[in-house]
């Protein structure tokens, strides 16, 4: 153990050296420095590691890097002059504990990301990549890690096919994740939004970009394959699907974003015709984007509020159109159930004669069961929704019940309060109520102070001291005369009185001629 910390301190002198000689350090400050590494060395190399004193290790050797880099100013040394040997060999340093806590403790993610914080800040973005790609070997459980990362390839390294690989990898594992999916068509339409812009810089002519629009990537084809993958994958959720419209919004200047949002409605309405949910959504088209269009027309200094009675009608008649149609369906819906019941129990009435003779084979005797057991089943349904009618007028019923009494609570809490009732009088008249007493006790002649005082004076309860003494508690009881003995026993053997050990030793005589158990051994066995 100490000749791996020892050789990790002679690994140190280079550095020394050139902080002594540059003037970064005086002679004690790296004495101070030296003791205070060795301690972390040896703190690291115990038997059993600690997450702790890789973290102290790690912080102390960033704020001596901060140290160094500051003394550099107020000596103007600048910032390349012997970095290499000093500032290089303590970032490597730190990037040593970095990966040898990363390496012990695998599962702390925190550790991971701190590590890939301190890469960042110190413009190692190479080493930062490959720090990502490991981690997510540990935490590929995590998707927001996946995100992270892929938005660090494309934003920070300008990657887009290192950030695509890591969404589609991403989207293996958790496929059903929604987030991973909403944020891989966000960054397929970044990308092409990156394209258009490099275009512009490069100064493409009109020419050129025209014989461009045959690329796939800038008529948005990879967007329509992004959305159609995840629509089939996660399925049942039309707020999903409506979240594709909100990002798609965001980058209205793109060409084909109106004609993807057309192609997501549709999708809404053919997939989910019978989803409320859907019917809903598609009902408020109008203001997924209300909070752009109101920003522009506040940019423009333009009547803000006739634009939102404006979005609010549309939606009102979207809302109308759709509760026809839903009512239109369910009559249609309702009415060919019913003449498809009524051809069916005719020919299940033909075929039970036909059956009655035996002219019938197994196979349509197969086949008349079936029927009948898929016309119970129409049937269980269409009683179901009759049941279900019947149980939305109840709950009405029951909610206008409710209002009701709600009123009659009201009105007669409105009320003024009713008279209290005057007591009655058992005498025979009123003047032999006030002559002899009405037979039951008049009004109070004292407060309760008054009566707790007029017991206290007849010493029927106790004074106010004497509550006081009994709530004090119990007084615990003083050492007994036995205890008293044996104290002053020991005070006079620790200050060696000469009768004290006189009677000690005559007592150490006596049980030496004496055996414990003797005396009066009268009519023992």
């Amino acid at each position: 153990m100490a000749e791996v910390v020892q050789r990790h301190l002679e690994d140190m002198l280079s550095e020394f050296e050139q902080a002594k000689r540059i003037g970064l350090f005086t002679e004690a400050e790296i004495k101070k420095i030296v003791r205070t590494r060795r301690r972390h060395e040896y703190k690291i190399i115990r038997r059993t590691k600690e997450k702790e004193c890789y973290l102290d290790y790690i912080k102390y050797e960033t704020h001596l890097l901060k140290l160094v880099q500051l003394r550099r100013e107020k000596l103007k040394l600048g910032r390349i002059y012997k970095k290499n040997e000093i500032d290089l060999a303590i970032k490597r340093r730190i990037e040593r504990l970095f990966r040898s806590a990363c390496h012990r403790f695998k599962k702390d993610v925190n550790l991971w990301l701190t590590f890939i914080e301190f890469l960042k800040k110190q413009y190692d973005y190479s080493t930062a990549s490959s720090i990502f790609t490991t981690a997510l070997h540990t935490h590929g459980n995590k998707y927001w890690l996946w995100i992270m990362a892929a938005k660090f390839e494309f934003e920070t390294m300008v990657s887009p096919s290192s950030a695509r690989s890591l969404f589609q990898r991403a989207l293996r594992i958790k496929p059903n994740e929604k987030k991973l999916w909403l944020e891989y068509f966000k960054f397929e339409l970044l990308y092409v939004e990156l394209i258009q812009k490099r275009q512009l810089v490069l100064d493409r002519t009109k020419q050129e970009i025209e014989n461009n629009e045959d690329d796939a990537i800038l008529q948005g084809k990879i967007v329509e394959i992004v959305f159609h993958n995840a629509q089939t994958t996660i399925e049942n959720d039309p707020i999903f699907i409506c979240s594709f419209v909100k990002i798609l919004y965001e980058f209205s200047q793109l060409s084909f974003v109106e004609s993807l949002v057309n192609q997501i409605y549709s999708v809404l309405k053919d997939k989910y015709s019978s989803n409320v949910l859907a019917q809903s959504l598609i009902a408020q088209r109008p203001l997924i984007n209300e909070r752009k269009m109101i920003d522009e027309a506040t940019k423009k200094e333009q009547d803000v509020t006739f634009m939102i009675a404006t979005l609010e009608q549309q939606v009102r008649e979207n809302y109308e159109q759709q509760l026809n149609n839903s009512i239109v369906d369910k009559k249609t819906y309702r009415l060919d159930s019913h003449l498809k019941r009524r051809e069916e129990e005719e020919s299940m009435k033909a075929f039970e004669e036909a059956m009655k003779h035996d002219l019938t084979d197994e196979e349509a005797k197969r086949s008349f069961y079936l029927s009948k057991i898929h016309w119970w089943i129409n049937t269980a349904f269409d009683d179901l929704d009759y049941l279900y009618d019947e149980l939305r007028v109840l709950l009405q019923r029951q909610s206008i019940e409710s209002t009701n009494d709600e009123e009659i609570h009201k009105r007669s809490e409105r009320k003024s309060p009713s008279r209290p009732l005057k007591p009655m009088i058992i005498t025979r008249d009123q003047l032999q109520a006030k002559a002899i007493g009405a037979g039951y006790p008049s009004i109070s002649t004292m407060t309760i102070d008054e009566f707790y005082e007029s017991l206290t004076q007849r010493g029927l309860a106790p004074t106010p001291e004497q509550v006081k003494q009994m709530n004090a508690g119990p007084k615990f009881p003083t050492a007994s005369d036995a205890e008293k003995e044996d104290i002053a026993k020991e005070s006079y053997t620790e200050k060696d009185n000469p009768d004290m050990l006189k009677y000690l030793r005559s007592m150490d005589e006596f049980k030496d001629d004496h055996r414990h158990g003797e005396g009066n051994r009268f009519n023992r066995s």
